[in-house]
């Protein structure tokens, strides 16, 4: 049975996570880690999984395989820092973008550059 929930449940659920992820409410993340939940204390998950770690997760390996040059996503990452004196260390070599809108805010692309420390060289 924990076979098949993972095939046909929590699969659709992940499926293009990053993508939509960043834009769940609050209410829906409860609502999903309740499910989570419920199918843990049935016996139909082996360990009880987080939404958000999940997200956090999925965000992490596609971003790490963005990084690459060869990767479809690539072209959509902000212009690379010219070496100047730098204040701080920071997370990556990549100028990071002014964010106005919430919703521009919680696309995966901003997302991932102002959340994660890679180690991408």
């Amino acid at each position: 049975m924990q076979h098949i929930c993972q095939a046909l449940l929590i699969s659709r659920i992940l499926y293009v996570v990053s993508a939509w992820g960043g834009f769940l409410s609050a209410d829906l993340r409860n609502r999903i880690n309740g499910f989570f939940r419920r199918l843990y204390r049935y016996g139909y998950m082996p360990v009880l999984v987080d939404m958000e770690q999940l997200l956090r997760n999925a965000d992490e390996t596609l971003f790490c395989k963005a990084l690459k040059d060869v990767h479809c996503l690539h072209h959509l990452l902000p212009e690379l820092k010219t070496p100047h004196i730098q204040l701080r260390p920071a997370n990556h070599n990549y100028h990071l973008l002014i964010c106005k809108y919430e919703l521009y805010k919680r696309s995966f692309i901003v997302r991932s550059l102002f959340n994660f420390d890679f180690n991408y060289q």
